[in-house]
């Protein structure tokens, strides 16, 4: 008989328990939006054209959970799960097959949660709480992910490091947080759990500059731009690759029970470097893309000319996020209030003053609307819940039937293309739509951490 695997089929997440499931919108938007959202998940159905499109731009994110075809599985067993439609359930097996079928053309090299085997672990643990079919495949996976972990090196001889080793999209923040939603773990489990969190204890013990300083060795995008603008190094400030991903990673842990030494202090140390590097304009608080390590030691919270963006993956909306899940895990009142009160900021903000015109969820209005809509579910109060509103009126309005996915991204240089993903493309939108119109938990959005 097959060992029965230790991923999870059910699980209570962070806020889930103070989750209101009420739709956000109105009866008259709630159906549009709903009517969208149907529009949207029909053309899931062509898979030949969906799969072309994630292959076009990147065979080796074929596979993957923010860009690939295992994003665009949980996304159609989401509907499957919200509608009781068994089309949705067989939809989501099919593509779940495409991914398997990529990564043995092309093995995931990676161990993260949005491009690697933790994010495959993901999806086949969701359909295996409905299809015990998949158990021998889940322990398949399972068994990949920790020898993947367990071989990695994690902490470096030199300073600096890497945003790929701690980060949610790559890192042992992403992997961390979907590893401490799994219900009785085994021993190997465990001791992998524990291993990810001291390595992330230990990026946050205090230091003159801080452990999770990016250097010029590892560099990645664009290095020669990065070496005259960073000469000596940097920190990333955002959520996606900052380090407020391993805030939220080590507060969902602590959260699900797991803590270790050093780590409570650990997650106090990083929420308030978060709040002590924040900057200010004339709308309010907002955080910086990047610090470089030369001004780390003299910042000045007006000297930033430009803030980052108002979205999940740099800017207000994401690190509030950390910060109030920090503030739930913690019970730590003045986090949630600072958490709520940057949210808010976000919020009020002008459209032109937001930097987001892409519809998606990581660097667009999506991710900006999902964030919000969260907040309030969980009781947080919002001022600004009428920018809510907009945001879906925004994305109601902008729908182009004529387009295949009906929406297109927009790259940093302004270009458009057809993306049915779930971090950028189509699937997010719809699964951040789905949300507002409906109510329901999103567990779905533990892939980007935001539950």
């Amino acid at each position: 008989m097959t060992e029965m695997p230790t991923f999870p089929v059910a699980s209570t997440l962070l806020t889930e328990s103070r989750w209101k499931s009420e739709p956000l919108l109105h009866s008259s938007m709630r159906q549009k939006t709903l009517d969208v959202v149907h529009e949207l998940a029909e053309r899931l159905q062509e898979r030949e054209k969906v799969q072309e499109a994630l292959l076009k731009r990147s065979t080796q994110k074929a596979p993957s959970l923010a860009w690939g075809l295992s994003g665009i599985s949980l996304t159609a067993y989401t509907l499957f799960s919200i509608f009781q439609e068994s089309q949705w359930l067989e939809l989501a097996h099919r593509y779940f097959s495409q991914a398997v079928a990529c990564t043995r053309h092309e093995p995931l090299s990676s161990s993260g949660l949005c491009d690697g085997t933790a994010g495959l672990a993901f999806t086949i643990s969701t359909l295996y709480d409905v299809e015990p079919r998949y158990a021998r495949t889940v322990q398949r996976v399972q068994e990949k992910l920790l020898l993947q972990v367990q071989e990695r090196t994690w902490k470096r001889d030199t300073f600096g490091v890497a945003e790929a080793d701690y980060d949610i999209v790559r890192g042992a923040a992403g992997i961390l947080a979907y590893l401490v939603s799994v219900p009785n773990p085994s021993e190997q489990l465990i001791e992998i759990i524990n291993k990810l969190l001291e390595y992330l204890i230990w990026l946050a013990e205090p230091s003159d500059l801080p452990r999770w300083s990016i250097t010029p060795p590892f560099f990645t995008a664009d290095p020669s731009t990065y070496r005259d603008t960073f000469a000596q190094g940097y920190i990333n400030c955002g959520y996606a690759h900052g380090i407020a991903g391993p805030l939220t990673a080590l507060s969902l842990a602590w959260a699900a029970g797991f803590r270790r030494p050093g780590q409570q202090e650990a997650m106090n140390h990083l929420a308030q470097w978060l709040l002590a590097y924040h900057c200010r304009d004339t709308w309010g608080m907002n955080w910086p893309v990047a610090l470089p390590l030369s001004e780390i030691s003299a910042f000045d919270p007006g000297s930033i000319e430009k803030p980052a963006r108002a979205a999940w993956c740099y800017g207000a909306p994401g690190i509030a996020r950390a910060l109030w899940l920090t503030g739930i895990a913690l019970e730590d009142n003045h986090l949630q209030t600072f958490a709520r009160d940057a949210m808010d900021t976000a919020l009020h903000r002008p459209p032109s003053h937001r930097f987001i015109s892409a519809p998606i969820l990581c660097h667009g209005i999506s991710g900006l609307l999902l964030l919000g809509s969260c907040f309030v579910a969980e009781g947080a109060m919002l001022s600004q819940t009428q920018a809510l509103l907009q945001l879906t009126q925004h994305l109601l309005d902008t729908f182009q039937p004529e387009l295949p996915f009906a929406y297109q991204n927009i790259d940093r240089d302004g270009n458009t293309y057809d993306d049915p993903s779930l971090l950028t493309g189509m699937s997010g939108i719809l699964l951040t739509l789905l949300t507002v119109a409906t109510g329901q938990f999103p567990s779905w959005a533990r892939a980007f951490l935001i539950v």
